[in-house]
């Protein structure tokens, strides 16, 4: 029988980044829908930006604002 350890950890990891995942989004979700204050708009287009654009993209974008 072959080892398969590293299949389980590919699967704990994927585990506990979609439960951490999640709950991140549901409470920045929640934060997001009650706040009403200046920049909202431009806090909003930062979240969508992984969901529009390639990681890479996101990275170097990300890069050249730091």
């Amino acid at each position: 029988m072959e080892d398969l350890s590293p299949l389980w950890i590919s699967i704990k990891t994927a585990g506990l980044a979609t439960i951490f995942a999640f709950f991140l989004g549901i409470t920045v979700a929640g934060w997001m829908f009650s706040y009403r204050g200046k920049g909202k708009g431009i806090i909003d287009s930062i979240l969508t930006l992984p969901i529009v654009l390639p990681p890479t993209v996101v990275g170097f974008l990300l890069l050249l604002l730091l």
